[in-house]
């Protein structure tokens, strides 16, 4: 019995001739996306044939063709073809109103969570796009986020944790979140932007990964490049036998 999930921060509009094809062929049972705009969501879900909620992080009013769009309300989402409970946003930092973006600190800060069930057993999921610091290094903001996002996940109890932590592997924010959950990407993964289409052409880091508690185990990790400016991580889970 595996479940198979994919995490994708998909940089709004940019790619998406791209990442929809390759989520339609990867057949996932759950599918997790970051920096989705609300106006796309209809027709993710549309071409993939899921079902799935959308939370906003924040609405990007002035123009940015970086990512494809002229501006609109971006955030999280999770997709999935399965039994399932409510699909549900709790935000750990802000409200959900959407604040107008200005940097990355002022968008709101949101876990996408839901259990769903494959052959008789359940496995909650959850997804998160987590603050941005320059050098990589913990910010207040970010500590204060970790903290409340951390009540959160210990509320769900046994959880898959995955999306774009934005904290990079072996760096402090990264271990905090280490002390509580187990990084499933393999060591041998030295990053998960790709440079190909990140407008930093010689970042090398891995801030995307699964997570999970004593529960779930990850059988088995792909990892695709050439979709977004980050990396897609397809990961089979299975239930520990602990």
């Amino acid at each position: 019995m595996t479940l198979k999930i994919i995490t994708l921060n998909i940089e709004g509009s940019k790619h998406l001739n791209k990442v929809l094809p390759f989520l339609k062929d990867q057949s996932a049972d759950v599918i997790c996306l970051q920096e989705v705009f609300d106006f796309d969501f209809p027709k993710i879900k549309n071409y993939l044939g899921m079902d799935g909620s959308f939370y906003p992080m924040s609405n990007r009013t002035n123009p940015n063709t970086s990512y494809g769009q002229y501006g609109g309300k971006w955030g999280v989402c999770i997709l999935t073809n399965l039994p399932h409970d409510d699909i549900k946003g709790k935000y750990y930092v802000g409200t959900g109103e959407t604040p107008i973006f200005g940097k990355d600190e002022n968008d709101d800060r949101v876990l996408v969570h839901t259990t769903v069930e494959k052959d008789n057993e359940k496995y909650t999921i959850t997804t998160t796009h987590f603050y941005l610091t320059l050098d990589g290094m913990p910010t207040k903001e970010q500590w204060d986020a970790f903290n409340s996002l951390l009540k959160i996940l210990k509320s769900l109890n046994e959880i898959i944790l995955c999306g774009d932590f934005n904290a990079p592997r072996g760096r402090p924010m990264f271990k905090e979140f280490e002390k509580y959950y187990k990084d499933n990407l393999p060591l041998e993964i030295d990053s998960t932007i790709d440079t190909k289409y990140h407008k930093v052409k010689t970042l090398k880091l891995v801030v995307d990964t699964f997570f999970t508690t004593e529960k779930y185990m990850v059988s088995e990790m792909n990892v695709f490049d050439g979709l977004s400016d980050h990396k897609a991580l397809v990961a089979k889970i299975i239930l520990s036998e602990k």
